[in-house]
């Protein structure tokens, strides 16, 4: 956590507090100021996994249900740490502790002393929940709340969670002491799926809250329910939930108090509008009262469509559950489950396999063991059938695909039914938007490799033997399978594990650091306890492996002389692997009267430009000029900027920064995905119009409808370029090709309120 003196203008860093713990993300204060909370985001629930030799060697799996299908495969298993006796335990209560060689002491709520110097901390809080959203502090106690979910992933097997993934819960922290309230006591979760009065009741993903002035009531959004829970505090805290509930617009993520006026202000995410809610103090007279939209959404049609079926758990058995229950804000949440039905039916396997098994016929056992959460980003790439196993896959049905991403996501469609509990699956409407929504989702940047997209020389000397040493059992390379720019083409491989996988990308395995130390049995050397960690899953598809280095101590895989110096090198390039949106994506800098000089920031600004010009991004600035807000583009193909009023010339980037100088007319530079730097910089509506010449003409540059006029034909030459870029295994050389297309648009105008 970075800590700044207010009064400080420099910009400089007071100090840095390190937190136990992994993305951390709400911030709160005391009534007084004096100690600041710090929550993390995925901060774990005690769970992790045991690797299947070792739990082949001591005992095996539990057993599973009566009935089950036949041949399952041998798997690893979650095990629980349970405080009151000490112990890793499965669900029959067997003591798994002498197989875990680190302890996970769930730090989830930190306390600071924001009076010290430098701030320091002073407590922890653990037992909170396995996703924190928000945090406020309640002013009349000083008690802090925090809106939080609590997983449910050491319940083995998909029909025995379906319908109770989670519980949305506000814990309400005393001192270090946190005590958990389910926001739910209403849902009856043995009746699956439970009746519609029942889901009307619910609250799921309470994702921020606001307190009455008085304190004695608590506002909550429920993001994947459309509305606002109003909670008496005081019951809260006895445990009891007294509760009103205010219809707003879907996915409410924020809310903010008017005190004076007795308004409420819900900013309604999916929606895109804010719903304002009046006399919030008074039960008897509370109303919604309006909603204001959020003037132009540039979100594609496929984002505006489909995203409300990641999060709605309206269309689940309780109304408290969706996808996002795990794949938190479209990614995961940093666990594993074991979602296996263990009455479902043995089916073939019909992808294509890089290495094939002994004796083919593959086939994909319904007891597959525990597999951690998959992101959803990034689907669209060439990435083919879906889950570890390849099991969600178009192949399986008459003339489909096995590459198909859009038929593999659409084999989903069955969650709503046999996970979330739903009366029924989503229409094929439905899932097709649902699915092109997806295939939107992308993955940020790598922050661990170089912002022009190098590799260091550890990392490039990894690079090396991923791409040409026959490492894998002295005969392949690393990419024979990890092929393309993400590591893998949709391509299975048999790899002598008691099941067939398809071969894993390898784009998000920096985010998975965070769980170190090897257990007697383990491929890798044990390394005896190593005390806590953050995270308790780790690689593989059960997360049971701690590093990457670790794995590469796999039996398969021989690394010849000076072997734990290459597993290193390559390890370094794995854990900067290229995501497919470039380094410098998200990279700002501001330049002021006093910096825009400075070698530091005109550095910044060159290697933006440099990463401009080789097609990583586009590059925008935002300023004041003459006392108004204004915006340029870059343009490559000049190397100059393009203002957002049209009639203005282009500027060098010496000259614009020099308007930096004068104080009150900063600038701010930031790097933007490739092709939205238009809409970012100089035409927010993307109508043709730049904002600016919008506003000389009086029309609305957020509003696409509104152009100036009288117009009534408009040309638009847009020059871009389309850069092919190198694979990520692959020193190749990146090729740019200007390319210029024109278009020509004929529509009447009439003013300020033009419509198309």
């Amino acid at each position: 956590m970075w800590v700044f003196d207010a009064n400080d203008t420099s910009g400089t860093p007071l100090a840095f507090v390190q937190l136990f713990g992994d993305t951390p993300r709400a911030l709160a204060a005391s009534p007084d100021g004096s100690i600041v909370y710090a929550a993390v985001l995925d901060s774990g629930n005690q769970t992790t996994a045991i690797t299947e030799e070792v739990v082949t060697a001591n005992g095996g799996l539990p057993p599973p249900p009566p009935g089950s299908t036949s041949g399952a495969p041998n798997t690893g298993l979650i095990v629980k740490f349970d405080p009151t006796t000490g112990r890793w335990e499965d669900e029959i209560g067997r003591n798994w502790s002498p197989s875990v060689a680190f302890s996970l002491p769930d730090d989830d709520v930190f306390l600071l002393d924001a009076d010290a110097t430098p701030p320091a901390e002073v407590g922890v809080v653990s037992g909170v929940g396995t996703v924190l959203f928000s945090m406020a502090v309640r002013p009349t106690n000083g008690k802090l709340y925090v809106a939080n979910t609590d997983a449910r992933n050491e319940v083995r097997f998909e029909p025995m969670v379906r319908g109770h993934l989670a519980e949305s819960r506000i814990t309400v922290v005393s001192g270090t002491v946190a005590t958990p309230h389910h926001l739910n006591p209403h849902i009856d979760y043995a009746v699956v799926p439970g009746p519609q009065s029942e889901i009307d009741r619910s609250l799921a993903f309470p994702m921020d809250m606001a307190f009455s002035a008085d304190g004695q009531t608590v506002f909550v959004v429920a993001f994947g329910s459309a509305k606002v829970g109003v909670l008496q505090a005081d019951d809260l805290e006895a445990g009891v939930i007294t509760e009103a509930q205010i219809p707003v617009g879907r996915g409410p993520s924020g809310i903010v108090l008017d005190a004076a006026r007795d308004r409420l202000y819900v900013m309604n995410r999916i929606d895109g509008t804010i719903s304002i809610v009046a006399n919030a103090s008074n039960p008897a007279t509370r109303a919604l009262t309006g909603t204001v939209a959020l003037r132009f959404d540039p979100s594609p049609a496929a984002v505006r469509d489909g995203r409300i079926f990641l999060y709605d758990a309206r269309r689940s058995a309780h109304g408290d559950s969706a996808c996002a229950s795990c794949h938190i804000f479209g990614d995961f949440d940093g666990l594993a489950w074991d979602l296996g039905d263990p009455f479902g039916p043995v089916v073939s396997n019909p992808n294509p396999f890089r290495v094939p098994p002994p004796g083919g016929n593959p086939v994909f056992h319904p007891m597959k063991g525990p597999m951690t959460t998959q992101s959803l980003r990034g689907l669209a790439d060439p990435a083919g059938p879906m889950h570890w196993r390849g099991d969600r896959t178009g192949g399986s049905d008459p003339g489909g695909d096995p590459l198909s991403e859009d038929q593999a996501f659409k084999k989903f469609n069955v969650a709503f039914f046999g996970l979330l509990g739903a009366a029924s699956q989503l229409s094929a409407s439905e899932m097709q938007a649902f699915t092109d929504f997806i295939l939107t989702v992308r993955y940020p940047p790598n922050p661990i490799r170089a912002l022009d997209g190098g590799l260091t020389a550890t990392q490039a000397a990894g690079q090396n033997i991923f791409l040409n040493s026959p490492i894998d059992a002295s005969v392949l390379q690393c990419a024979f399978c990890h092929r393309g720019p993400i590591g893998t083409d949709g391509f299975s491989s048999f790899e002598s594990e008691p099941q067939e996988f398809k071969i894993a990308h390898l784009r998000n395995l920096y985010q998975k650091v965070g769980m170190f130390g090897v257990p007697p049995g383990a491929q890798a050397p044990a390394t005896g306890f190593l005390g806590d960690q953050v995270r308790g899953f780790g690689f593989l598809h059960d997360g049971s492996v701690d590093t990457v280095f670790d794995f590469l101590h796999a039996s398969v895989f021989n690394f010849g002389s000076n072997a734990d110096t290459k597993r290193r090198q390559v390890e370094a390039f794995l854990l900067a692997f290229d995501t497919g949106l470039a380094p410098t994506v998200g990279q700002q800098v501001s330049a002021t009267a006093t910096t825009f000089t400075d070698p530091s920031v005109t550095g910044r600004i060159n290697l933006m430009i440099a990463r401009a010009n080789a097609g990583d991004c586009d590059l925008v600035v935002k300023g004041i000029r003459d006392g108004q807000a204004r915006g340029w583009l870059y343009q490559p193909a000049s190397g100059e900027f393009q203002s957002d009023r049209a009639s203005e010339p282009l500027l060098t980037e010496a000259s614009l920064r020099a308007q930096a100088a004068t104080v009150g007319q900063e600038l701010t530079y930031t790097a933007v995905p490739s092709g939205s730097g238009t809409r970012i910089g100089i035409d927010r509506d993307e109508d043709g119009f730049f904002d600016r010449t919008e506003l000389d003409a009086g029309s609305d540059p957020a509003d696409p409808a509104s152009v100036p006029g009288p117009v009534t034909t408009t040309t638009t030459t847009v020059t871009t370029s389309t850069t092919t870029p190198p694979p990520t295994t692959s020193s190749t050389t990146s090729t740019t090709t200007p390319t210029t297309a024109t278009t020509t648009t004929t529509r009447p105008c009439h003013g300020r309120k033009c419509r198309r």
